[in-house]
Parts: C-alpha cells; sequence; structure tokens
C-alpha cells in the first residue's frame, strides 16, 4: 500500500505537537510493516533548516503568496488605484 500523509508538521522535523506525534509515528510503522510511504510537508524555515531536511526530496514546489496587495488573492480596486 502506498501512503501518502500531508500534514502541516511532523516529529521530529519542524513544530512539534499531536498532530506531528501522530503522523511521524503512523508514518514509521507503516513503514516498518512495508508499506511505501511518502510524507509532504510544507517549506517552513524551520523545516527546511533541519539537517534531516537535506536529505528529503523536492518533489513540488509552490509558492503562495498572502496579503491584499493586488495580485495576491484579491482583485484590485480600481478606484483605489
Amino acid at each position: 500500500m502506498e501512503n501518502r500523509p500531508c500534514p502541516s508538521e511532523i516529529f521530529p522535523v519542524g513544530p512539534g505537537g499531536d498532530l506531528a506525534d501522530a503522523v511521524g509515528g503512523l508514518s514509521r510503522e507503516l513503514a516498518r510493516q512495508g508499506h511505501q510511504v511518502s510524507v509532504f510537508l510544507p517549506g517552513y524555515r524551520q523545516v527546511l533548516a533541519d539537517p534531516r531536511a537535506a536529505r528529503a526530496e523536492t518533489v513540488y514546489k509552490h509558492t503562495l503568496e498572502l496579503g491584499d496587495a493586488p495580485g495576491h488573492g484579491r482583485d484590485p480596486d480600481p478606484a483605489v488605484e
């Protein structure tokens, strides 16, 4: 079985919490049982700074810009420009 979780965090890389513990433990156990496991994480600075991240393969890169400037998820108001 192939398993591809996409959590916002995973232990021991990146921020830690209940979700990180659960995804990390489940992924390790599935891999131990012979399943193919690929975990997709957001490229948070803390995650990318971890030495273990250097061993990771980047398979998809997407930049999400947040804010209310024109072109950032909201139509500009023509009366303002």
